[in-house]
């Protein structure tokens, strides 16, 4: 996932490694390389930072407690549990602030759910604490492809898929109210034949008539009955088609409806 991780490693090992008073001091290694970051959306990712320093005498404790979450969500992103991920990169950011690979990764993580508004302010984060101009230059332009994702017209998508799914259900309910509209429409036409039928009859005093307005009486109802039946059903295959995700739907962990912004619009996820 990210390229945090060395440089909170390297700051647990020089809060708790110290030389002895009459040693001399450790040479370091100015062309030693630099671990960068994974970022399917741009190659190459954040370039790590030079090793800050964590001040007071609980450093050493508060960098083993930011290595520990900045480790669980390594493994709730590979995971794609972007939501856990994202509390245990805030967790690590509020013991190592000055660490700024993890603003990067916080971004990387929010525009992956689909969180604009928060990537974009951690890419901003990231952006100004950097000092490396390639960088800088690399996030500008990640900012203002997210910018422009903003702009984008609305579209309902669910767990990372489009929507709409015309399965044998769905095809189902359309066929059941296709036929209550052509029986309702097959009712409707006898009973306004036998209500004409009956008319004439009452004219002629034909003792049939009563009967006839009955069976008249009778077939409408059902007609609006079978009319009623269709709107259910034509109404139910929207609803299967609008509310579930093209192909094999995901599995559902929960019930609660959440409604978020996307790339493109609104997500909505259970």
């Amino acid at each position: 996932m990210i390229a945090g991780i060395a440089a909170l490693y390297a700051l647990d090992a020089g809060a708790q490694a110290v030389p002895p008073q009459d040693a001399a001091p450790a040479t370091t290694d100015a062309t030693a390389p630099v671990t960068a970051a994974g970022n399917a959306t741009e190659p190459g990712g954040a370039q790590a930072q030079e090793t800050p320093t964590l001040g007071g005498a609980s450093r050493g404790d508060r960098n083993t407690r930011a290595i520990a979450h900045y480790e669980r969500g390594r493994v709730h992103y590979a995971a794609g549990r972007y939501r856990a991920a994202i509390v245990e990169l805030e967790a690590a950011i509020a013991l190592a602030p000055t660490l700024t690979d993890l603003q990067y990764d916080l971004g990387l993580v929010n525009e992956r759910l689909g969180r604009l508004d928060a990537a974009l302010a951690a890419y901003r984060r990231y952006q100004v604490s950097t000092g490396d101009v390639a960088e800088r230059e690399r996030t500008t332009r990640i900012i203002a492809r997210l910018q422009g994702a903003q702009t984008e017209p609305l579209e309902f998508v669910w767990g990372g898929g489009r929507l709409g799914r015309a399965d044998a259900l769905f095809w189902s309910f359309i066929a059941l109210s296709g036929a209550t509209l052509v029986g309702g429409s097959v009712t409707l036409a006898l009973g306004i034949n036998d209500t004409n039928r009956a008319g004439e009859l009452e004219r002629m005093s034909d003792p049939m008539a009563m009967t006839v307005r009955n069976t008249a009486t009778a077939e409408i109802a059902v007609s609006a009955a079978l009319f009623a039946a269709t709107v259910g059903l034509a109404s139910g295959a929207g609803i299967l088609y609008a509310t579930r995700q093209a192909g094999t739907p995901p599995s559902l962990n929960g019930v609660c409806l959440t409604v978020a912004p996307n790339y493109a619009g609104v997500a909505v996820r259970f």
